[in-house]
């Protein structure tokens, strides 16, 4: 029996008689999160979540949680590594682990059945990190794609968006397409990135200043309803639901990355992305010797680690590209001879 208290709900009292209804399958534990997310707005994680139900249940239909072993695991990575990258399988296995411990902590599953490892010397399954594919411009590269001359003025305004991206020190593009002209105070851009919204305890405000280059491109496609509450660039329209939001970046990411693709042909810049304006200016900062604090404010990250781990991804391109010069400062010595 349960007793009545003065909060006493009609959904209370559902939830309180459902508990015994619970069942095991991985795909009802999805469900659950998938629309708790909507409910928060936070469609996009919503959808990664769906995915990765998707291809949980493409391995094993009707997957329940005594299933999901460390063996069970290394024999998905198997089979999903054929199918995504693993940025995307490590995205997807963190999804699962989430499950895991939301489980564990209602008292649904025991603690024994948890698959994931917590320390190293442990023998259960470990989420290997993916670096994926990060690549930034060297400054020569990002001279001549300053200097490309577009053949339209679809192509211009995406290679002006792709700037402006990187001269507002890598916002990405969401948060670009959100602005309100109300952000800009005194000279500089304020804002709270809108993925660490709704998730960070404590609310992180960006500050960027807006320098000539910034200012001439908002010039140049800036929305003319310049009212505060007005969006700086004219694409998201007020009031726009989170789907809606979601579906606006999509298509304005969609055509971005093509036309920057076109650019990049001509360029002969492999991996042209609207991410790389932020891995780009996080790595010219980096090779500037400017702080990775600072480094860490500009990309509005929550903690140091989150922003060593993003600079470390670089580190490879960056020794590659040093001996790579070696070698060439050695080859022109010994055909000069």
């Amino acid at each position: 029996m349960f007793e009545l208290k003065n909060d006493f709900s009609f959904e209370a009292l559902n939830n309180c008689m459902g508990r015994g209804k619970k069942t095991d399958l991985i795909a009802d534990a999805f469900e659950t999160k998938i629309n708790e997310l909507k409910k928060k707005g936070q469609v996009g994680t919503a959808s990664i979540y769906n995915s990765a139900k998707l291809m949980f249940l493409s391995y094993k239909p009707n997957l329940k949680f005594k299933d999901v072993t460390p063996k069970f695991l290394e024999l998905f990575e198997s089979f999903a590594k054929t199918k995504i990258r693993y940025a995307t399988l490590g995205m997807y296995l963190r999804c699962l682990r989430s499950l895991f411990n939301k489980a564990i902590g209602d008292g649904e599953i025991p603690a024994s059945s948890y698959p994931f490892s917590k320390n190293q010397n442990d023998k259960k399954y470990k989420i290997k990190a993916g670096t994926g594919t990060k690549i930034a411009l060297s400054v020569d590269q990002l001279a001549k794609f300053i200097q490309y001359e577009p053949l339209f003025e679809a192509q211009q305004r995406h290679k002006d968006l792709f700037l402006l991206s990187f001269h507002l020190g890598g916002i990405n593009i969401k948060d670009l397409l959100l602005l309100r002209w109300e952000n800009l105070k005194q000279g500089e851009l304020v804002y709270i990135r809108e993925k660490t919204a709704r998730t960070s305890a404590k609310e992180i405000e960006i500050k960027t200043p807006l320098n000539n280059e910034a200012k001439a491109i908002i010039e140049r496609w800036g929305n003319t309803d310049k009212r505060p509450k007005a969006r700086i660039l004219p694409y998201m329209p007020d009031g726009a639901t989170p789907e809606l939001i979601r579906k606006v970046t999509l298509n304005v990411v969609r055509n971005l990355n093509r036309d920057l693709y076109k650019i990049s042909d001509k360029l002969e810049i492999d991996g042209l992305s609207s991410m790389v304006a932020r891995h780009s200016i996080a790595t010219l900062m980096k090779n500037n010797k400017v702080s990775e604090s600072f480094i860490k404010e500009m990309l509005g990250h929550t903690d140091i680690k989150t922003t060593q781990n993003y600079l470390k991804s670089f580190e490879s391109e960056q020794r590659k590209e040093t001996f790579n010069m070696i070698e060439n400062v050695i080859n022109k010595a010994v055909n000069k001879g």
